[in-house]
């Protein structure tokens, strides 16, 4: 480079007075010699600072604060976080505070590896006597849904029933939150037709629900420990945000303004609003390609890739369908609905298609797993159907009727060593979830067609193999997940080629965008060099 920056003082006199470009040619060559440079190779980050995965998050309480939270409290213009997920962390806080609904609440969890959240209401800190709950907790449009770890209290305020019709009904009376003559009750865990019937048998003023954690409190002892489990709070999981994942499919962060209105941070470090959404054109191909993409209410991201996309896009045999608003598995000669997809416990919910509407009609081959891609979950039932039997059906099980087989019955933690079946013609062995009692009403009431149709429509639990630790510190830097078929081996797909094992690592050798933008940011680069050598700057 010095060598092009040098200038002989006779030939200088020699120069035309039009090449006064040439005559300064020395600063301005290493001025657009970097300039070059630094854009063809990046010079700055994908996304403003306060959404730069490298800037250390903020802390409240002892909590760090990070996507797809924000603070609230602080003076900046544009936030990186969900909308509606601003924490309140006013100086000398203990806890940060979230407010949903128009209600508070103490954050006192945090878990960025499963997303859930543990929230207290701030009125049964106040309330060291006997906290009374005072509102029910809407969420909303908001991504957040209630945790498998939580169960329901429902308080029944006021009630006049006389205590004879209130000693019917599987309430409990709590005697410290009685005022004058009028009771209040609690139950725990019942469907909303059940609460409803029971406010209105026990004439009551108001009902209201709480969650709490499962481990906290039982129906046996919800006198005792229910104000303590209120003030444990309850768990919630968070999700993407509907609204946002066209930004993030985008490659891009989702953010808020001043008014809290959503936006999408950028390449060109500006805030975009709209059907204004950052654009991947332009980018590595494999980038382009491998966006997230929606089936229904689910995202689709790798291991999993849709069959139409790419192979490079997942994990090699972690192919799905999307059929309407379903995804699809398929899996040993059979299709399965997927239910559900947790990224964080790499479990996916299935459902046979097959067996889902008509089990007399279904395709009567057993359910077998692909153990090279996927296992078993200990939360599974050994559950089996039998056909064309000819002796009445054990005791638990429930029995059916088909016409081209004859009775049969569907059975729950059947020992594959020693099935009870040699009366019946054949069985079709069909994994399942436990269904709580409270959802699937009075055995003795419903019809054993729609409790078998309740299991089956749950689905079971299989676990996927494949190592997908590298994706999460991939994504966070920008990129997206993706394999190399040849070397056999996880990429990250960035806007500038394939890296390992995110943006900011080595560069896969071979990789290189494939579009204009390398192309014209090379030419303009070239094109002032052709410049510089037609005037002698370098002669």
């Amino acid at each position: 480079m010095l060598i092009f920056l040098h200038q002989d003082k006779t030939r200088r006199k020699k120069m035309p007075n039009h090449h006064l470009l040439c005559i300064l040619s020395p600063s301005l060559s290493l001025f657009f010699f970097f300039s070059f440079f630094a854009s063809f190779h990046g010079g700055h980050s994908n996304f403003s600072p306060d959404c730069d995965p490298d800037v250390p998050p903020f802390l409240c309480g002892g909590f760090e604060i990070r996507f797809p939270f924000w603070n609230v409290t602080s003076d900046a213009d544009v936030h990186c976080g969900y909308p509606g997920f601003g924490l309140h962390c006013p100086y000398g806080s203990v806890h940060p505070t979230l407010s949903l609904s128009g209600d508070s609440y103490y954050v006192t969890g945090i878990n960025y590896d499963d997303k859930t959240l543990t929230l207290v209401d701030i009125d049964f800190v106040t309330d060291q006597g006997c906290p009374r709950a005072r509102h029910n907790l809407k969420l909303e449009s908001l991504p957040l849904e209630y945790n498998h770890s939580n169960v329901n209290l429902t308080f029944f305020f006021n009630c006049t029933a006389p205590l004879a019709l209130a000693a019917s009904i599987p309430a409990l009376a709590i005697d410290c939150l009685k005022s004058g003559d009028n009771r209040t009750y609690v139950l725990v865990n019942n469907s909303p037709e059940e609460v409803a019937a029971f406010e209105k048998e026990l004439r009551c003023e108001d009902a209201v629900v709480v969650a709490v954690k499962r481990t906290d409190v039982t129906m046996g002892n919800v006198l005792e420990e229910f104000a303590e489990a209120m003030r444990e709070g309850f768990v919630l999981d968070w999700g993407t945000s509907k609204d946002c994942r066209k930004c993030e499919h985008s490659g891009r962060r989702c953010a808020v303004d001043e008014h809290e209105q959503l936006v999408c941070l950028c390449d060109d470090e500006k805030t975009h609003t709209g059907v204004s959404f950052c654009k991947a054109s332009g980018k590595f191909a494999p980038f382009r390609h491998c966006v997230p993409y929606e089936c229904g209410d689910q995202q689709i991201s790798y291991p999993f890739r849709h069959h139409k996309r790419p192979s490079y896009c997942g994990y090699p045999g972690y192919e799905l369908g999307c059929d309407h608003d379903d995804p699809i598995l398929s899996m040993e000669s059979l299709e399965y609905r997927v239910i559900h997809i947790n990224m964080s416990t790499r479990i996916l919910e299935v459902a046979r298609m097959d067996l889902s509407g008509d089990i007399c009609a279904g395709t009567h081959v057993q359910t077998t797993l692909d153990l090279s891609l996927f296992d078993s979950t200990p939360g599974d039932l050994n559950s089996t159907l039998f056909y064309g039997c000819n002796s009445p059906p054990p005791p638990g099980s429930f029995p059916f009727s088909c016409p081209a087989y004859g009775d049969g019955y569907f059975a729950f933690e059947v020992d594959p060593a020693n099935p009870p079946h040699e009366p019946c013609n054949f069985s079709v062995f069909v994994p399942s979830l436990p269904l709580p009692p409270w959802e699937g009403g009075d055995d003795n009431a419903t019809p054993s067609l729609d409790i078998i149709r309740e299991f089956l429509k749950q689905g079971f639990e299989i676990a996927w193999i494949a190592n997908t630790s590298q994706c999460e510190s991939c994504t966070e830097s920008g990129g997206r997940c993706g394999y190399d078929w040849k070397r056999q081996q996880f990429n990250c797909f960035c806007t500038d080629g394939a890296h390992s094992p995110a943006c900011n690592g080595t560069r896969v050798p071979g990789s290189f965008p494939s579009s204009k933008y390398a192309y014209s940011h090379l030419l303009s680069g070239f094109n002032w060099l052709k410049l510089f050598n037609e005037m002698g700057c370098w002669a």
